[in-house]
């Protein structure tokens, strides 16, 4: 598995301004959220896309191990993303693992291997498993989640070592092929194309209507760090994602 993992400290891009009523978990630093990806893809080879940090996250950067480091001049979530897409279509083995990450979740052990193993059976796969589908629309809800119901219509996989479930969208957290960005590169570009925010949800409704299959773990295997945007924690080991 190849980890392309963007990181970004700007509190000036248009982006960042977007979201700066969003409180994250004490624990989600931009320090610890890399750290812990590192622990938990131990055989992954993680490149980290560096846009708009501190001279001192830079220093402290180059003191890890496994990781190389490009720096990019994005300034947003769609410009950034599309750098990743880019580099992502040059590589030429179609069957290899690539995760796009971005720099505010938390995984569980032994998350490398249940990711590369669901995307077996789906095309695309993510580690986070969205409460957005167990709410009702009119409370924040998956707007594809019935209103006479409590989550989204799916489908349930069992892999060798864990359960996954059909959802229709994720965020810009998620696992595929390099075969499948490029199959799927002219949807990617749509969903850029404004240089500000990528359309995570309409793109993966278009990859929903051109076929492709997207999966979420049951339990889960990460969280967003958002607050109110944890993954449940039902099943887990952990009360918490604040004891990651």
């Amino acid at each position: 598995m190849k980890i392309f993992y963007r990181i970004s400290e700007s509190s000036n891009s248009q982006h960042a301004q977007a979201r700066t009523w969003q409180v994250k978990l004490p624990n989600a630093t931009k320090r610890n959220c890399l750290l812990n990806v590192m622990e938990c893809f131990p055989t992954a080879d993680i490149k980290v896309f560096v846009d708009s940090i501190t001279e001192e996250t830079w220093e402290w950067l180059h003191t890890l191990p496994r990781i190389t480091i490009q720096k990019i001049h994005a300034g947003s979530d769609a410009k950034s993303m599309r750098v990743l897409l880019e580099e992502a279509v040059t590589i030429e083995d179609d069957n290899q693992i690539i995760l796009f990450q971005e720099d505010d979740y938390l995984y569980l052990p032994g998350s490398e291997s249940k990711i590369i193993e669901a995307l077996q059976y789906a095309h695309y796969a993510t580690g986070y498993l969205h409460p957005d589908k167990f709410m009702h629309p009119s409370r924040g809800g998956n707007p594809y989640t019935p209103a006479d119901n409590v989550s989204e219509a799916t489908q349930v996989i069992k892999t060798n070592s864990h359960f996954w479930m059909v959802t229709n969208s994720t965020t810009n957290t998620f696992a595929t092929t390099v075969g499948t960005i490029k199959e799927d590169i002219d949807v990617w570009m749509w969903g850029t194309d404004d240089g500000i925010n990528t359309k995570d949800f309409a793109i993966f409704l278009k990859l929903r209507e051109k076929g492709r299959a997207l999966v979420q773990p049951l339990p889960s295997l990460a969280t967003h760090c958002l607050k109110g945007l944890e993954a449940p924690t039902v099943g887990l080991p952990i009360n918490s994602w604040e004891e990651i």
